[in-house]
């Protein structure tokens, strides 16, 4: 999370792709 705050550019793929990975994450657990 920080990490995407730090790079604004990065930010447009990045907040979707962290959405995803915490989508999977909540579906393993």
């Amino acid at each position: 999370m920080a990490i995407v705050r730090r790079s604004p550019a990065g930010h447009g793929w990045l907040r979707p792709a962290i959405g995803v990975l915490e989508l999977s994450q909540s579906i393993v657990q």
